[in-house]
């Protein structure tokens, strides 16, 4: 699965509030069953420099990097798009939530 692409959520319970996940693993862990992802929100109120928005579908979501996790590759369809040119934004987003600056 390709880093920084955007996949439909095909697990039933969260995928009502998370329709959407990037993924930001790196490739070289394809091996693992599951992979570090980035849920996509609607309706929340932006956090600067920790949700960064995005239009799919003429529909605005936040990349909700609080709210990161893992998921089994077996909960995760087909790949609605690919992020890779705003991957600066995400990496930054990751280490804002981790390090605060």
């Amino acid at each position: 699965m390709q880093q920084f692409s955007v996949y439909e959520n095909l697990h039933e319970e969260s995928r009502r509030v998370y329709p959407y996940l990037l993924n930001i693993q790196h490739p070289i862990h394809n091996r693992f069953e599951s992979m570090l992802v980035i849920p996509l929100v609607r309706k929340r109120k932006p956090i600067p420099k920790l949700t960064p928005e995005i239009v799919i579908e003429k529909s605005i979501f936040l990349a909700y990097t609080p709210e990161m996790l893992t998921m089994y590759r077996s909960m995760v369809g087909k790949e609605v798009c690919n992020l890779s040119h705003r991957s600066g934004e995400f990496i930054n987003a990751v280490d804002f939530l981790i390090t605060g600056f």
